[in-house]
């Protein structure tokens, strides 16, 4: 009996054994499994959240387009170019007043003091010193590139010698052609006046061409000018208790084309801006001329003749914008003209020479061709709209 009983819990104590490794082996593998599952739960989710946040690694035969920039406001909207006569805008007004210091080649003596024998004891010349001109010029584009201009320029030059004759020699003679002199003393203590006066007014009409950045712009142009011009020389005294006057007139019509390249460049990123231009013209027309003394019947004479004027500017520009794109801007310049052939001159006499032996002959051609050079200061102001 004990011994059934010992058999029997025995083999009850050998059936349970196999049932707790077999309950203990579930336990370990629910709990490894558990672990494992969670472990894959947080690395699936790292690399979902590594995906978003990190770019994907392509391969590098696969090309993929970068993303859109951001969009600035000088992306969005882009400055246009200047689309004006040489500025930012479609037309444009200048105002510009000249100080130029005049300058004649050929001989201009203003008198020629000769003495009882006719022979040249002196000469003072003329001084013009420095001279006011004004400009006005605006311009117009109708489109991209293509536009137009005009422009009038103005200058009156004039000069003054006085004289008081103190003694009856020596004697004033005129340095004028067309073999117009005076002959006689003026009356001791009386004044004489010599004078001479230049002017000229100066029209150009003309189209343009131009190429541009928004730093800067260079314009060519051509056309026409159209330049009257005007000399006259008088003296007036008095002789012999009379008053005595001698006139000379040079009078001429030019005409011709005319071209000129001008440039603005931009210093740095600020508002000045530097400036030049250069410009040639070609004048034809007659020249007509008439001196007199007392009012005689005048000597006459027509002759042609070509100008050629030379040009050239530059300087420094303020810029400043307003209401929009609209500019206000102010310029100071130096400018130099040469204008070739424009005037009658008196070539000089040596002293102690006939001081009429160089005097113009009326019935030739005129060969007392001088010129004038102006050079100065420039100042402008001009609007951009």
């Amino acid at each position: 009996m004990i011994e059934r009983f010992s058999h029997h819990k025995s083999a009850r104590v050998t059936l349970k054994f196999p049932i707790k490794m077999i309950m203990l082996f579930v336990l370990v593998t629910a709990i490894a499994g558990s672990a494992f599952g969670q472990n894959s739960s947080s690395t699936s989710t790292n690399a979902a959240v590594a995906s978003v946040v990190a770019p994907a690694t392509t391969d590098p035969a696969v090309s993929i387009p970068a993303p859109d920039a951001a969009i600035s406001p000088e992306t969005a909207n882009p400055k246009p170019y200047p689309i004006g006569a040489g500025s930012e805008n479609q037309g444009y007004v200048i105002m510009r007043g000249y100080a130029l210091s005049i300058h004649r080649s050929g001989g201009d003596p203003a008198i020629i003091n000769a003495t009882a024998g006719g022979l040249t004891g002196s000469i003072t010349n003329f001084n013009y010193g420095t001279k006011a001109a004004y400009k006005v010029e605006a311009g117009w584009n109708w489109s991209n590139n293509f536009g137009f201009r005009a422009s009038y320029f103005y200058t009156n030059q004039s000069a003054q010698e006085n004289r008081t004759q103190t003694a009856a020699a020596p004697f004033f003679l005129s340095p004028r052609p067309l073999n117009v002199v005076f002959t006689g003393a003026p009356t001791i203590g009386t004044l004489a006046r010599f004078r001479e006066r230049f002017q000229v007014h100066v029209i150009d009409l003309e189209g343009t061409y131009k190429w541009h950045q928004p730093n800067w712009t260079v314009l060519i142009s051509g056309g026409l000018r159209f330049a009257p011009s005007r000399q006259t020389y008088s003296v007036d005294d008095t002789f012999a208790g009379l008053p005595e006057t001698l006139s000379y007139v040079q009078e001429r019509t030019g005409i011709g084309p005319t071209g000129a390249i001008d440039f603005r460049h931009r210093i740095g990123g600020s508002s000045f801006w530097w400036t030049g231009s250069a410009r040639v013209a070609g004048l034809w027309g007659d020249i007509d001329e008439a001196a007199s003394y007392n009012r005689a019947i005048p000597t006459l004479r027509t002759s042609s003749r070509t100008t050629w004027v030379w040009e050239a500017e530059t300087g420094i520009e303020w810029v400043h914008k307003f209401a929009g794109n609209n500019e206000i801007f102010l310029n100071g310049s130096f400018t130099v003209q040469h204008w070739g052939d424009i005037v009658n001159v008196m070539p000089t006499p040596a002293i102690g020479t006939s001081a009429t032996a160089t005097l113009d002959n009326p019935l030739l051609p005129p060969t007392r061709k001088g010129s004038i050079r102006m050079l100065g200061g420039v100042f402008s102001l001009g609007f951009r709209f």
